[in-house]
């Protein structure tokens, strides 16, 4: 790779002040990520030789020209720019050192041309002292390194660490102290002095990101969603992006295709052997980054280092019009276990993937009922009976509001919005289930749907007949007995009426039939001349259920039927398991879990 230029690094002005940090930054930054350096080190290795800043600058030092301003109401110092040399100024004028704007392409350039900016390896090694203006005061030549040469300085630490054990130094003698300091000093020289003599892939895959990192961060640290671009007033990375040209940029660093793929590599091969989440990297892919930014130590170092890596893997892309398909992770790998093209979707890929790791949240089945009171009371039955939380096995109840709307015209939408929500739900494999009254054309129109041929998928039918529970009458005359609805109501008015079993079983009688309507609200409300609350209710009634769960009929105890639904509606989602991929979706697809076999 040709060796770096300060205009190779910044020449174009660095657009992020998040790659090249200052010493004392760039230090926080590896202990973040576990990798335990300090600035003195730093130096002691530039001196070494061994691992160089990747940039230093220093800071000229200009005059202010300063003014006096004497108004009738204050008296103040106004600043008339800086003092150009041989310019002639007879006002006060206060030293200063100038800051450097790394995003200003002609401010860069100015101070690389003036020697301002320049690549350390280039020069003579000086104490980092000498950098200050004067003693303790701050930096008038500040150090830079990249982000990236976390990679090459976390293997430079590790080879060059000596494990001591206690339990070794317990038994050792003077003469196994002295031999093991004579070896490990022979092969610290070594080590020195085969890092003095070549520059290590890792260095040059460092470099490398830090000269692409204008034309490809921005992608590969948003690799999930929308990119940020900072300081977008004083840099069009847009026209950037179009004026790039890869080849050139290739042929400029005097690189090979080969050897891209070669850093490529090493950055893959390092971030796996370190990354406590690597087996996890499908998942983690998706998470957003400002999450991924929370991790510590090798995990944070890791992602960090996949960044590197997109960078790369984007440069090459530009280069071949193909992304690198590394070991195990390759496409056609993801493929083999997710299905063909999946990867190359996001979002079937996440649903897919999210299923194997558990925590996709739609849910396994979406229970639809007809009034609020099933939507409080349903749950809590569950909980109270069963021990079962409908989230925790992702049951989702809905409220159709009544199912009017969802009939449809019987001529021209003979199955209404009910086919289309079956469809929408089963296709992604999400049982629908209701629980309905028997009115309208709710019988008609159960009929049609666990026969008609399914449009997704024409070898099942739209669904099946237990799916679609209708009771006989309502809830309340199929699941409890006249002495409970007449106790329930009694309850609910608080006693001011005693409401009796003849009574409701008039209503019983009456209900269904031409103009009757709800007959248990009219009887309630002739009794008590205000209005029932069907919630509460319902809620009285879910009361008896729950102490007991079988009611007597002619005599004959049996389960009452409520209790019964919502037992297999439990078992039915613990027993949906999810598709973890596209062949296992197509198996429960064409199989009698959602429909019957056409």
């Amino acid at each position: 790779m040709k060796e770096l230029t300060p205009h190779l690094i910044i020449g174009h002005g660095n657009f992020f002040q998040t790659n090249l940090l200052s010493s004392s930054r760039f230090v926080d930054y590896c202990k973040e990520r576990g990798i335990q350096i300090d600035e003195k080190r730093l130096e002691k290795f530039e001196e070494l030789g061994i691992f160089y800043p990747m940039l230093r600058v220093k800071h000229p030092k200009c005059r202010k020209k300063l003014k006096q301003v004497v108004t009738e109401n204050e008296s103040y110092v106004e600043e008339c720019g800086v003092l150009q040399e041989g310019e002639e100024w007879d006002g006060k004028v206060e030293e200063f050192y100038a800051a450097f704007i790394f995003w200003k392409k002609e401010y860069v350039d100015s101070w690389i041309n003036d020697g301002l900016v320049y690549i350390p390896t280039n020069q003579t090694f000086q104490p980092w002292s000498n950098y200050r203006i004067g003693e303790g005061a701050k930096k008038q030549t500040e150090t830079y390194y990249s982000i990236f040469q976390t990679l090459p300085l976390h293997m430079l630490t590790h080879s060059i660490s000596f494990p001591l054990g206690v339990e070794n130094l317990a038994t050792w003698t003077q003469k196994d102290i002295k031999n093991w300091f004579k070896s490990s000093k022979q092969g610290a020289k070594r080590l020195v002095k085969s890092r003095q003599l070549s520059v290590g892939f890792r260095d040059e895959v460092a470099d490398l990101a830090q000269i692409l990192s204008n034309r490809y961060l921005p992608i590969a640290e948003k690799y999930d969603g929308m990119i940020t671009l900072p300081q977008y007033d004083s840099f069009d990375w847009q026209r950037y992006k179009t004026d790039w040209n890869a080849e050139k940029v290739l042929q400029e660093l005097d690189l090979s295709i080969e050897k891209i793929v070669r850093y490529y590599e090493i950055t893959e091969a390092q971030t796996s052997s370190i990354d406590p989440l690597d087996r996890w990297d499908d998942l983690v892919k998706f998470i957003n980054n400002s999450k991924k930014t929370q991790l510590k130590d090798a995990a944070l170092l890791a992602q960090s280092w996949r960044v590197l890596g997109r960078i790369i893997n984007l440069f090459h892309k530009d280069l071949t019009g193909d992304f690198i398909n590394n070991y195990g992770k390759d496409i056609r790998f993801k493929e083999k276990k997710y299905g063909k093209e999946v990867p190359q979707d996001d979002l079937d890929y996440l649903e897919y993937v999210s299923n194997e790791y558990g925590v996709n949240p739609r849910p396994k089945l979406f229970l639809f009922v007809e009034g609020y009171g099933e939507v409080e009371h349903f749950p809590r039955l569950a909980i109270e009976l069963f021990g079962i939380k409908f989230s925790e096995i992702r049951i989702k109840i809905q409220n159709l509001y009544g199912v009017g709307g969802y009939e449809g015209n019987e001529k021209f939408d003979k199955y209404g919005a009910f086919e289309k929500l079956i469809e929408y739900y089963h296709d992604r494999q999400t049982v629908a289930f209701f629980i309905l009254d028997r009115e309208g054309r709710v019988e008609t129109i159960k009929q049609k749907l666990i026969k008609k041929k399914s449009k997704e998928h024409p070898n099942r039918t739209i669904t099946r007949e237990e799916y679609i529970k209708l009771w006989d009458k309502n809830i309340e005359f199929d699941n409890f007995t006249n002495k409970e609805i007449a106790e329930a109501m009694t309850k609910l008015c608080e006693n001011r009426y005693q409401f009796t079993e003849t009574e409701i079983e008039d209503c019983r009688n009456r209900f269904g039939q031409r103009g009757e309507g709800d007959t248990l609200s009219a009887l309630f409300k002739e009794k008590t001349e205000y209005g029932s609350n069907k919630i509460k209710l319902l809620g009285i009634l879910i009361d008896y259920a729950v102490l007991s769960p079988q009611f007597e009929i002619n005599g004959i105890e049996i389960d009452r039927p409520l209790v019964k639904i919502l037992d297999g509606v439990c078992h039915l989602a613990m027993r949906n398991y999810q598709p973890s991929c596209l062949d296992s979706w197509k198996e429960t697809q064409n199989s009698e879990w959602l429909g019957d076999q056409i």
